[in-house]
């Protein structure tokens, strides 16, 4: 692992021939951003109400989910190399 700290191209001559086959770090000099909002937000009682009565959404069973011809060709193949190996 080599860190390389060249800010032009005559510093990255310094390095020429050294870095094949090793891993380059370049320190990358960006100051971090002020955020000025809250990274999350209080929820009023009217909108946990709204979430509290929203329907319940049915889960997906391989019953009621379409069928996948491209799924059914990769179980007959599997099927037909479990039939090979025994």
């Amino acid at each position: 692992v080599v860190v390389v700290k060249a800010t032009t191209e005559a510093d990255l001559d310094k390095y020429k021939g050294q870095l094949r086959d090793k891993i380059v770090l370049l320190p990358v000099a960006t100051p971090p951003q002020p955020n000025f909002e809250a990274d999350a937000k209080r929820l009023t009682a009217e909108d946990l109400q709204k979430m509290a009565d929203a329907p319940a959404s049915t889960p997906t069973t391989a019953a009621n989910r379409p069928a996948d011809p491209a799924m059914a060709e990769r179980m007959a193949t599997l099927r037909v190399q479990r039939e090979l190996r025994t």
